[in-house]
């Protein structure tokens, strides 16, 4: 199951992802694809479709975490570049609703 933030590449370093404005489409039911970070849907979209799909590479990135992970390495690999794309990338642009604020650790003092 795909998580969000959802993302793939051509191996080239050019992040494919579905922005805010994809993502209300797909929400408000006007768009043919029903999840909004779905790798088989964000591949499609931008029009790798079919055995197209298994030529990308597929990631996950934890945007609390930092975190990003590999699920599918079907072209080059580029994820350092992908990993720096979305560490630098304003989530906004994403979800402009989502807030993400610094963890503070309840028993430090700041």
């Amino acid at each position: 199951m795909c998580k969000f933030f959802s993302l793939c590449s051509t191996g080239n370093s050019d992040p494919l992802y579905f922005d805010a404005k994809i993502r209300k489409e797909i929400l408000a039911k006007k768009s043919k694809y029903e999840t909004t970070d779905s790798h088989t849907s964000i591949a499609d979209y931008f029009g790798h479709k079919g055995a197209g799909e298994d030529k990308l590479n597929k990631y996950e990135y934890n945007v609390f975490t930092k975190y990003l992970t590999i699920d599918l390495m079907g072209a080059k690999d580029d994820s350092k570049e992908i990993k720096s794309f979305c560490d630098n990338l304003d989530l906004k642009t994403v979800v402009p609703e989502l807030r993400i604020k610094p963890i503070i650790h309840p028993f430090k003092d700041i």
